[in-house]
């Protein structure tokens, strides 16, 4: 853990989001219309006597169930979600409970009905989120395992109960992890170190070039105080939190460094850190350019890189490898971005949506950066959502070999609305399409060239024969027949995808083909020109893939 990237800043990286931005102009709209829609459908509203937290969690609810309501891919109601939520609260204490009994929510203590209400009408989520927020003051009054559990703490407990009626890339961030998740997307103010806590002792384990800490720290130093207050003293958030701050601000760090024997102190203006997501590798003429993952600074660093291999190289370069294993995603304009710097002109992706916000096309215009040279990009299991969109763009361009295993197939856009107590809930929005009109969901991208290692056992001692058979295969499959994936259904693309499973470790293959495609420009033209999908056939010579619709 550290001040320039947590590691919970990520998550699962099977659970890469692409995320339009913290707040569209529907989420301020909504922000707006709640302010001055706050008053309860229910009558009680104003006599009860204990309002503690009631406000917040009711205008936090109601924005949250306005939202689903408006956005999410599938229309479910503020009445399913609020019981669903308010059947998790009794989880941990069945003295208090809710039902729903005709058209009444009832409050049990016990077997005791302690309030009866109105139930609002399924799609008021103004009114069921007063349900909430009501049931949280009764059911702090009579079960003491809510009343001793904080504000957030009940919120945590209420989404646990929501997010099962929704999919499982909509979720909900508390306000720390939320903290976490912008400062991984868009920067945050800091010093540019990574912290490691395993030894219970924050050392410095990575030092950012270029920010403020690159002259005066460096890896291995101990961090023994933050502006003077010691760090035994203080919880690894709170360390976090003090180190970061405005852009500009000043923050005195005291270090202990190996070697020495009085401790080191240093002033230091902080500044915007937005954590490194490309790295470039040079082997022979050939640039490898890695993104481990899509922040706000992701496009820029590619492009600087792709300026750099440029110049160093100049006509010696040979070719672009694009390593996206093990990517989970990010911002949507980050990956349409990346893509747009391998394309001359075209669709990059179009979402689509119940909302007709949701409904978008994202073009290339800017121009090819690289001035054609040939691309091989790397994907495997891990590779998920805007990796996935870079990749299938540039496959339908024929504009890039894919190589790897097939993808995850997460293809959602998630829309992320800051709420009130500064969590976060990130929703399901919109499906993306290809550029050749299949839908990334389930189905993700599958390379020309398998190297997946199951089935490999015959050739696996020998690299070289390995990559002879890999090459074989994607070139000259025998006995198929090829269609494009666009026509595919579901069975047909399970089928697909079976041929070439899912891995997340990096194969050293990967690497290896890439290369020689990129040093033998006929293989790389054969590739390039390989059938858009091949489906095996039985020895009858008829497809064993659903059929085509």
């Amino acid at each position: 853990m550290g001040d320039a990237l947590e590691t919970s800043a990520l998550g699962s990286k099977r659970s890469g989001c692409i995320e339009v931005g913290r707040r569209s102009l529907g989420g301020v709209l909504l922000l707006l219309s709640l302010m001055s829609a706050c008053a309860s459908s229910l009558d009680n509203r104003a006599t009860r006597p204990d309002r503690l937290g009631h406000d917040s969690a009711e205008t936090l609810f109601a924005e949250a169930f306005h939202e689903i309501h408006q956005y999410y891919l599938q229309p479910i109601s503020s009445e399913t979600l609020a019981m669903a939520g308010l059947a998790r609260l009794d989880q941990d204490d069945r003295s208090f409970t809710v039902a729903e009994i005709g058209h009444t929510v009832v409050f049990f203590d016990k077997d005791t009905a302690i309030e009866h209400v109105p139930a609002p009408a399924p799609d008021d989520a103004d009114g069921w989120a007063e349900v909430v927020a009501t049931a949280l003051v009764d059911g702090r009054s009579h079960a003491p395992a809510l009343a001793s559990a904080s504000d957030e703490q009940l919120y945590q407990k209420l989404f646990d109960g929501i997010l099962p009626k929704l999919d499982r890339f909509t979720r909900y961030a508390g306000a720390d992890a939320a903290r976490d998740q912008r400062a991984s997307r868009d920067g945050f103010g800091g010093i540019g170190i990574t912290l490691d806590y395993s030894d219970g002792n924050p050392r410095v384990s990575t030092v950012t070039p270029g920010t403020p800490a690159a002259r005066e720290i460096r890896v291995d130093d101990r961090l023994a105080a933050v502006d003077n207050v010691p760090v035994e003293s203080l919880t690894e958030r709170q360390v976090i939190n003090r180190l970061r701050g405005e852009p500009g601000s000043r923050v005195i760090v005291t270090l202990r460094r190996p070697g020495r024997g009085e401790p080191i102190m240093v002033s230091l203006r902080r500044a915007l850190i937005v954590a490194p997501t490309v790295t470039v590798d040079r082997d022979d003429q050939v640039a490898v350019f890695r993104i481990s993952s899509f922040n706000s600074g992701t496009v820029q660093s590619l492009a600087d890189a792709i300026e750099r291999m440029r110049t160093e190289l100049g006509r010696q370069w040979r070719g672009v490898v694009l390593d996206l294993r093990g990517n989970p995603g990010g911002l949507l304009e980050q990956a349409t971005g990346v893509a747009a710097l391998f394309i001359d002109r075209g669709q990059i992706v179009s979402t689509r949506g119940r909302d007709p916000t949701a409904t978008q096309d994202f073009e290339a215009h800017t121009g090819d950066q690289t001035h054609g040279l040939p691309v091989v990009v790397l994907v495997n299991g891990g590779s998920a959502s805007s990796a996935e969109i870079v990749a299938a763009a540039l496959q339908d361009h024929e504009r890039a070999v894919l190589v790897g295993t097939s993808s995850y197939g997460k293809g959602t856009v998630q829309r992320v609305l800051t709420l009130p107590n500064q969590g976060e809930l990130t929703l399901t929005w919109a499906r993306l399409y290809t550029p050749a009109h299949y839908v990334l969901h389930e189905h993700g991208v599958v390379p020309v060239f398998c190297t997946s290692r199951a089935g490999a056992s015959e050739t696996a001692a020998d690299p070289a024969a390995r990559l002879a058979a890999i090459v074989e295969h994607g070139l000259h499959p025998q006995g198929v027949e090829a269609q494009p994936r666009a026509t595919l259904a579901d069975p047909a693309w399970q089928r697909l995808r079976r041929d070439c499973p899912v891995e997340t470790e990096d194969n050293p293959l990967d690497l290896r083909l890439a290369k020689r495609l990129l040093h033998d420009p006929s293989l790389y033209a054969a590739a390039l020109s390989a059938p858009a999908v091949a489906l095996a056939q039985q020895s009858g010579g008829h497809s064993d893939a659903a059929p085509l619709q």
